[in-house]
């Protein structure tokens, strides 16, 4: 009987939990959604998580997430998950989540596999298409991290216009 307790809290520990959030110093931007912030006197990378960001977009994500950390000394990181190695999470400079402020921008998309619960970033998203921002406003032309069906890469070749049927020759004037 006490192999089967302790089993069950073996099988517990293994259930996937939230982390706590914790603060630190807003070190800088790398890209569109990856910061550093100083923890515990070692720098952490942390990704933005639950967004898609297309290519077109980086760029103006990128400046957003400049313009929204200048000036702020300290971030509140709330872990989601990891992704290569780098700790993904909801940040917070101020009262301001950078991964909420970039989806009603309609800078990125709702990844809502990677966090399905996160309500904030679906009302986000659904402010973003009702106001057609950003990737609302018409679709990407080149494809979202993990889209399965990559779109037209920017400067490619269109597909060229299917050619028009033939008409069949009657015989008779004006036809």
């Amino acid at each position: 009987m006490p192999h089967l307790v302790a089993f069950g809290l073996i099988l517990i520990s293994l259930l996937p939990m939230r982390a706590e959030a914790w603060r630190g110093k807003l070190e800088r931007v790398i890209g569109a959604d990856v910061v550093v912030v100083y923890y515990a006197r070692s720098p952490a990378h942390v990704r933005l998580g639950g967004l898609e960001i297309s290519p077109e977009m980086a760029r103006g994500a990128r400046r957003l997430v400049h313009e929204l950390a200048a000036g702020k000394k300290t971030a509140r990181v709330l872990p989601v998950g990891s992704d290569r190695g780098l700790v993904m999470a909801l940040v917070f400079v101020g009262r301001t989540c950078l991964n909420e402020e970039l989806v009603r921008a309609g800078l990125a998309r709702w990844d809502h596999e990677a966090v399905p619960r996160e309500r904030r970033l679906a009302a986000a998203q659904d402010e973003a298409r009702r106001a057609s921002r950003g990737v609302w406003a018409r679709e990407p032309s080149a494809p979202i991290r993990g889209r399965s069906t990559p779109a037209r890469l920017p400067g490619s070749p269109r597909r060229p216009a299917p050619p028009e049927p033939r008409r069949r020759a009657t015989g008779r004037p004006g036809s």
